[in-house]
């Protein structure tokens, strides 16, 4: 049976065959998705007339009937995604989608597995020009797409989707556009090309200048649409209403190191707000560049290409509206070509050689790196970065509040790094580093978070005196990240200062003891300490976390994955983390380590563990009082006798 409330059905994967008939016909949601219906059969719907939205996706549909969705006006969302109805003459009869008239959204997108051949395809103009209030169409791209007059009557059509694979979303094998491809598209603000396997050499220079109302464009993962095509075919756009331009891996994987020289740049669309050029194969962006970049450029990804960094630093301070910058690197580890490499695949633009960034300003005043002045997120990780992070400047005209440089090579933090004091949010983990200069952290005064897991300063850590505070700068600071770091030992005081701290992970390194001062800290919401070797914790941080539960913080602690020592010396504290609501109540993950040095894994919220260690406990106690008095009295014996002598 199908589940349903008032309003909504889900039948999806019952195995059904056909339509149930006994549904509620108030429902407005209906999911029919992973079924097997195989035909629909004339007023399938006809006592469901509220439906606003219908799935069908995943049957096994090869062909619809002229009165199929027959009293479904209200309907405006149809979903026949993922079944046999192959573009050709008879699959949609016409008249079929002629009761839909309140329909804004229809996919029929993976139903036509098409290769290199047309085989008759052709998209139904005819019977889709009667879905006057469409506005949003995905659908198989055929090897010769030919959008028929029909489609110039579909006056509310916006958003046209021919994806392919790569999102899963359907098929598509376009060999080629025509400067008459698109001509009854002009109303078209959204296209959708990606992953069509489109021959950049097999599109004239004018396809898309039919669409004059076009503002996002999306022709990614096209590996053989290439940027001589590329600059080409988007150069005739310059002047056009494009913001939102897509082009993530318009080269073979195996390209060459590729150079953005000034015709990839001229040509961009001069209302370019959005840029996504991911995994290029670029390597280098000619110097004095990107002051021709359009200007109201706001976002860019560049990520996952093999960036070197070198004269063009100097120049992004000329993109003057850039809020965020993706920079970031990537492994570019693909398989061994099964194939033969095509000469287009080998094409590339001038290769430049690396540029340390050490020999970027060859002049003698001090290197100041200037930001585009509205930048707040910039993404450098996995860039290939390898460097000691010594004396850095960046010009303080600017606004960015987040950077990231995890997975690059920074062994040393020396600074100091001036410029970013608006700098909220530093990600410095995976890089290796080992030691931190005390003014490194100078002037980084409104940072407030800082991620350092996953280095190697468990030695450094070690080295410093008790009184060592090389965070004492960071004023504003609510969390700090020093996982997997290999620390045994942590200064006390390293942490003194820190006063709005609310999240502090110290999470798998090897402690035997948490010394921490952690008293100033008083909203403080999360201390992970866990799959370290603590067996307690000290009575100072035992009482801090106390007094936190008692004015109603809501603290959590981790100490799943230690050593807990379940003892009668260390009865008292067990019973107190069981009693506390600042520790997971289900204990998952929690040990216990016995006298005998042997572990358990606590499965029951050290249920049993209380029992026996209270009974033992207090048959031992008498005994254990009786120890000390004795012991206690013999050294009275002793000392007296000392000091009668």
């Amino acid at each position: 049976r199908c589940w349903c409330n008032t309003t909504f059905c889900d039948c999806s994967s019952r195995q059904l065959v056909t339509v149930p008939n006994d549904l509620s016909t108030l429902i407005t949601v209906l999911t029919l998705r992973n079924n097997s219906l195989t035909n629909l059969p004339n007023c399938s719907f006809c006592r469901y007339s509220l439906l606003k939205y219908l799935d069908l996706s995943s049957n096994k549909l090869k062909r619809l009937e002229v009165r199929s969705f027959e009293n479904l006006s209200k309907l405006e969302t149809l979903t026949l995604k993922n079944n046999s109805l192959i573009m050709k003459k008879g699959t949609f009869p016409r008249g079929v989608f002629k009761n839909l008239t309140s329909l804004k959204t229809l996919r029929i997108n993976r139903n036509t597995a098409v290769t290199f051949d047309d085989r008759g395809y052709e998209y139904p103009d005819d019977v889709l020009s009667e879905l006057t209030s469409l506005r949003e169409l995905s659908m198989d791209g055929l090897p010769h797409p030919k959008f028929g007059p029909g489609f110039k009557s579909m006056s509310a059509l916006r958003n046209l989707s021919l994806n392919g694979y790569h999102y899963g979303q359907g098929y598509c094998t376009v060999l080629g556009l025509t400067n008459e491809t698109f001509e009854n598209l002009s109303q078209l603000t959204v296209l959708d090309l990606s992953t069509c396997k489109i021959n950049g050499d097999h599109v004239e220079t004018g396809a898309f200048l039919p669409m004059k109302n076009l503002t996002n464009l999306d022709v990614s993962y096209n590996f053989n649409f290439r940027f001589d095509n590329f600059e080409r075919v988007i150069s005739v756009l310059r002047d056009s209403k494009i913001v939102r331009l897509k082009l993530n891996t318009i080269v073979s994987f195996y390209s060459q190191a590729i150079t953005v020289n000034r015709s990839i740049i001229e040509s961009l669309p001069k209302s370019l707000e959005y840029l996504e050029a991911k995994g290029n194969s670029f390597e280098m962006i000619d110097d004095g560049l990107l002051q021709l970049a359009p200007e109201n450029l706001s976002h860019v990804d560049l990520g996952n290409n093999r960036l070197i960094y070198g004269l063009y630093l100097q120049d992004l301070k000329h993109l003057k509206n850039m809020k965020r910058l993706n920079l970031r690197g990537g492994q570019n580890l693909q398989k061994l070509p099964t194939y033969e490499i095509t000469s287009a695949q080998k094409f590339q633009h001038r290769f430049s050689r690396s540029l340390p960034l050490t020999h970027i300003n060859s002049g003698n005043a001090p290197l100041v790196i200037k930001l585009p002045a509205k930048l707040k997120i910039l993404d450098m990780s996995v860039a290939g970065l390898r460097y000691i992070l010594s004396t850095f400047d960046v010009d303080s005209n600017n606004a960015l509040t987040s950077l990231t440089l995890n997975h690059n090579f920074f062994p040393c933090l020396l600074g100091p790094v001036s410029g970013l004091e608006k700098l909220e949010n530093l990600d410095l983990s995976f890089t290796s580093a080992s030691t931190i200069n005390p003014k490194f952290f100078k002037n980084f005064k409104g940072l407030k978070h800082l991620m350092l897991s996953n280095n190697a300063l468990g030695s450094f850590f070690s080295s410093l005196n008790p009184t060592s505070r090389i965070f004492r700068d960071l004023n504003s600071l609510v969390a700090l990240d020093l996982s997997n770091n290999g620390i045994e030992s942590l200064p006390g005081y390293l942490l003194t200062g820190l006063d709005n701290l609310e999240s502090l992970n110290l999470g798998n390194n090897p402690m035997l003891y948490f010394n921490l001062s952690i008293s100033n800290m008083t909203s403080m919401v999360l201390l992970n300490l866990s799959h370290a070797q603590l067996s307690q914790l000290p009575d100072h941080v035992v009482l801090h976390i106390k007094a936190l539960v008692d004015r109603n913080v809501t603290i959590k602690v981790d100490l799943s994955g230690n050593p807990i020592k379940c003892d009668c010396l260390n009865l008292n504290f067990i019973q107190w983390i069981v009693s506390s609501p600042a520790f997971d109540p289900t204990f998952t993950g929690y040990m216990c380590q016995y006298p005998d040095s042997s572990y358990k894994t606590i499965t029951d919220s050290y249920e049993e563990t209380l029992r026996i260690l209270q009974k033992s406990c207090a048959i031992n106690f008498p005994i254990f009082v009786a120890a000390i008095s004795g012991t206690f009295s013999m050294l009275c014996t002793v000392l007296g006798a000392i000091i009668y002598r």
